[in-house]
């Protein structure tokens, strides 16, 4: 039977501990809390600028339209797959549009 060494157990908890590298993600998320005609109203979200993106799930995306204290979104996709409840997260991205001959 193979003998356990403290010394070897300690170096190897150094090196793991050494070596870790911790990677934190903050998303804001909200909640659909009611679905109608393209439009979701949202709980949550309360840094979300008017106009910005907004990442449903299923590969939907939405427009943030807020006013105030109550929080709407356009949203566009089959939108079947949306239910209340469901996530929403902001991208950080305000929709934009190039312009231009082309």
């Amino acid at each position: 039977m193979a003998q356990i060494k403290a010394d070897e157990i300690t170096q190897l908890l150094r090196e793991q501990i050494a070596n870790y590298d911790a990677k934190v993600q903050v998303d804001e998320v909200g909640t659909i809390t009611s679905l109608g005609d393209g439009i979701a109203r949202l709980h949550g979200l309360d840094k979300v600028m008017a106009g910005e993106l907004l990442s449903f799930p299923h590969g939907i995306a939405g427009l943030a339209l807020s006013s105030k204290r109550i929080r709407w979104a356009r949203y566009s996709g089959d939108y079947t797959e949306l239910s209340e409840g469901d996530e929403v997260k902001r991208t950080g991205t305000i929709l934009s549009v190039p312009v231009g001959e082309g």
